[in-house]
Parts: structure tokens; C-alpha cells; sequence
């Protein structure tokens, strides 16, 4: 038995939920002039809200889908997994889309049939869930394309306002990001301690160092101190420390300091260049 009226306000509601607060972003960004032109303005906002809705409900049984698999596996000590996202276009082949949502798409299926098989209206209640599941293989092709995320930004849609107008630390990142490779045999921390300014700067974002318990000892960090006060020269303590030896002098104000506080070249004569 179903209440038409319960039904509507429920529905109704859900609704609410879901689009109002996508609505109201959208009248806020209206607002302002930079963010409406960051969003491709008003027309291609409203769009791009509507493409969000359509396709965040498309995506949300599968994901409730996959969520809920995960939380059981954890309860039942199995490894749930957290990969990595492949964000490369053209990175999957078809079949992998097959593979990984043949479930959803059956019990998709399988969840029509049988709403179809109670009622006609069920199955128009709950079609935004079979829809979703249904169209599975599809969605997760296409949302995974890079070209399309492209085409889309082309046309105006699905734009923020830094997209647009990137803020001059993105900008800074992203040509940090595209430059080429340091020389080979060019390490980071030396560039780190020959570069006053950029260590400096380091240290503070470094914080207070964190109260250890008595008897807990940062092996890595131990083991770095040691080679530091065994080198002659910073180079020479530098080449001795271990990728996670050096990472944890890098990440530690004190250790930092007594490897700038070596000499940087240290001959059998003595010291050609103090730090």
C-alpha cells in the first residue's frame, strides 16, 4: 500500500535536500561579479548546476552501493582497499569498466524487475535508483574521460571561479609542477640548507616540536643524527642519510640545524667554506 500524499512530501523533501543548497550556491555566486563571470555566468551556472544534480543522482545508488561493500568488508577484517585514481585520459580500458560495475548494473536489473513485478508506480518511485545503477558502465565511462571534463569547460560549464582566474599561488604551483627535473645527483636538502631565506621559511612552517613519551625514540631520526656528527661536511652527511633518515631531519628544526651548522666542504687541511 502506498500514501500518494506521504510519498510526495517525502519526495518532495529529499529534493530540497539535495538541490536547495546547490541553488542557494549558485544565487550566492550571482552575487558577486567575479565569481559570476569564474562561473561561466548566469546561464552557463544555472547549466552547470543542472549537468552537477543530473549526474551527482546517477552516480549516488552506485556509490551508496560500493560505500556500504566497503563498510561490510572492514567488519568482516578484510582489506576494503583505497586506490590511487587514475586520472590520465584514456587510462582504463573497457572491459575494467565492465569488470568493476557488472554488479551494480545487474542488481540494478534486478531491483526493476522485481518493483515492476509488485507495481507500475513502485517502479517509477524507485527509478532513480534502478536508472542509476542501470546506466553504471555508461556513466563511469564517460565521467572518467579527461576529454570530456575538457569539452565541458570549453563550452563555459562546470567552471570555478580559479579556473578562471587562478590565484597567484596555484599559478606558482603549477609552474613549479611544469619546470623541468633538478640536475641529476642534485639533492633537496642540500638546496634546502644553501638557501637561507627558503630555510628559514621552513623552519617556521615547521610548528613546535611535538612532546615524545619517555622511552619512545624516532629511530629514523636518531640513526640521521648520528651520521650527521659523523661527516666531515654537509655533502658528506647528506649522502649518508637514507631517503627516510633525511626526511625526518627535513621534518625536525633541531636536526635541521646542527647538518647547516657542518661545514660545507671539508678538506683533509681543514674547512674550505663554513656554513
Amino acid at each position: 500500500m502506498q500514501d500518494p500524499v506521504r510519498a510526495a512530501y517525502v519526495f518532495g523533501g529529499t529534493m530540497a535536500l539535495l538541490v536547495l543548497p546547490k541553488l542557494l550556491g549558485w544565487m550566492v555566486m550571482m552575487v558577486h561579479r567575479r565569481d559570476r563571470r569564474g562561473i561561466g555566468g548566469m546561464v552557463r551556472g544555472l547549466f552547470s548546476v543542472v549537468i552537477e544534480v543530473l549526474i551527482s543522482a546517477l552516480i549516488a545508488p552506485v556509490m551508496m552501493l560500493m560505500q556500504s561493500r566497503a563498510v561490510m568488508e572492514i567488519v568482516a577484517g578484510r582489506d576494503a582497499g583505497w586506490a590511487a585514481q587514475r586520472r590520465d585520459d584514456g587510462g582504463f580500458a573497457p572491459g575494467e569498466f565492465a569488470r568493476a560495475y557488472a554488479f551494480p548494473t545487474m542488481l540494478g536489473a534486478a531491483l526493476g524487475a522485481g518493483a515492476y513485478a509488485v507495481s507500475a508506480p513502485l517502479l517509477l518511485w524507485m527509478s532513480p535508483v534502478v536508472v542509476g545503477l542501470l546506466l553504471a558502465i555508461p556513466i563511469a565511462a564517460v565521467t572518467a574521460r579527461a576529454s570530456v571534463g575538457r569539452a565541458l569547460r570549453a563550452a563555459g560549464l562546470l567552471l570555478t571561479p580559479e579556473e578562471r582566474e587562478p590565484p597567484a599561488i596555484l599559478t606558482r604551483a603549477n609552474e613549479l609542477a611544469s619546470a623541468p627535473p633538478p640536475e641529476r645527483g642534485e639533492r633537496p636538502l642540500l638546496r634546502l640548507l644553501g638557501d637561507r631565506a627558503l630555510r628559514a621559511v621552513h623552519e617556521r612552517m615547521l610548528g613546535d616540536a611535538q612532546p615524545r613519551a619517555r622511552g619512545e625514540v624516532d629511530v629514523h631520526l636518531a640513526v640521521a643524527l648520528m651520521r650527521i656528527d659523523d661527516a666531515a661536511d654537509r655533502e658528506e652527511a647528506v649522502a649518508m642519510l637514507s631517503p627516510r633518515e633525511a626526511f625526518a631531519v627535513m621534518a625536525n628544526r633541531d636536526a635541521l640545524r646542527r647538518l647547516a651548522a657542518k661545514p660545507e666542504i671539508a678538506t683533509a687541511g681543514g674547512v674550505t667554506r663554513a656554513g
